[in-house]
């Protein structure tokens, strides 16, 4: 900088101070004025996760989850698995296998039953309706449901009873009062039910 003042150039310093920080401020130093000028950088980080588009589309593959938490008492050993199936959208699915208990039941919503976490950034409020794709592994109506919950709202049951992938919508519509991070949970009703893709959206008419 001396050398460039010496050259006749007109040449301020600056330094950049809290590099910590979401949004460092960049501060010049100058000779030629007592208050010099501040320049604000601001910090814009690349979104990760899912992402919900402008339009309010948010699709997800239910193997692709943030976070497994496995049953425990009267649902220990009974967790959600990663299993694969070429008709599945990506070939893989979700499911609490039947195993040697093909009726394992959580009617009474417990949280002490394996669950799926899906963290998505939201970009539209409003109501939003969940779709699954999904279908059971035994057609005899023990594994045929699942417990949905969006956002913190109480679960509400995602149900099929069929030996072929079929879109399902839920019968509850969930409502979005912020924009950001949120999260979708699948808790376990009953074993065998297997779930491929969930997607959320603002059109009643998906």
């Amino acid at each position: 900088v001396q050398a460039e003042r010496a050259a006749g150039r007109n040449v301020v310093g600056f330094m950049l101070t809290g590099t910590t920080a979401t949004n460092p401020t960049v501060s010049f130093s100058s000779k030629e004025g007592a208050n010099p000028p501040q320049l604000r950088v601001v910090h814009t980080p690349t979104p990760t996760g899912f992402q919900q588009t402008a339009g309010g589309l948010l699709s997800m593959e239910a193997e692709n989850y943030n976070a497994l938490t496995s049953g425990s008492g009267t649902f220990a050993g009974w967790d959600w698995t990663q299993q694969s199936d070429a008709t599945a959208s990506g070939g893989s699915f979700v499911s609490v296998p039947d195993g040697t208990t093909p009726s394992l039941n959580n009617s009474a919503t417990s949280l002490t039953a394996s669950r799926l976490d899906y963290t998505a950034n939201f970009h539209a409020t409003g109501t939003h309706y969940v779709w699954l794709r999904m279908k059971s592994q035994t057609i005899d109506f023990t594994s045929d449901s699942v417990w949905v919950s969006l956002d913190g709202s109480a679960y509400t049951q995602g149900v099929w009873n069929g030996s072929a992938w079929t879109w399902v919508k839920l019968p509850t519509s969930f409502n979005i009062a912020t924009t950001g991070s949120k999260t979708l949970s699948l808790l376990m009703r009953e074993n065998g039910q297997m779930i491929d893709k969930i997607v959320v959206t603002t059109d009643n008419n998906y």
